[in-house]
């Protein structure tokens, strides 16, 4: 299950929704101008991944135990550990689905009116599974882009300026 989480925002009319995203979490923020060069950034909403770790949650431990490599069982039989799947592609998957949902959530955004786009960051590898995630028809306001900032502190996202470039503030 995926934990969201939204919160209420007035929106002025010079602002523009930005999604910052990796295979951990997406966060929906509203970026407004200010006087200087930082920007006003308030997170509207936010979905988190779930699923991460559940396959290495539910699997037994394997370091201790009758299952242990050279343990006596319980039958006096002298056991070998069990074999599990490849961990890389257990999370590769657990990224994948992560993924779906992140793409299902992006079609379905609120702070898209009047055809405004609405620009994601994701990491590289992120990016490509929401690529291939996302259905044209339902989310062609999306627009992807390369940028690792999901778990940057807003106090630096403010004056990032590859975040100030991508936004239509004026």
């Amino acid at each position: 299950m995926t934990q969201r989480t939204s919160h209420s925002t007035t929106e002025s009319s010079k602002s523009a929704a930005v999604v910052l995203a990796d295979q951990r979490v997406a966060r929906v923020l509203i970026a407004r101008p200010t006087q200087g060069k930082a920007l006003d950034l308030t997170e509207a909403d936010s979905i988190s991944n779930d699923h991460e770790g559940v396959h290495q949650r539910t699997r037994p431990d394997m370091l201790s135990g009758p299952g242990k490599r050279g343990a006596e069982a319980g039958s006096g039989v002298v056991g070998g550990p069990h074999t599990v799947n490849n961990s890389e592609d257990t999370q590769a998957e657990e990224d994948r689905r992560f993924a779906r949902e992140v793409a299902s959530w992006l079609a379905d955004r609120p702070e898209r009116t009047d055809g405004d786009r609405l620009q994601v960051f994701a990491s590289r590898r992120f990016l490509g599974m929401l690529r291939d995630q996302l259905d044209p028809n339902k989310a062609s306001h999306v627009e992807l882009s390369d940028g690792e900032y999901a778990q940057m502190p807003d106090s630096e996202l403010r004056t990032h300026a590859a975040l100030r470039r991508a936004l239509p503030l004026g």
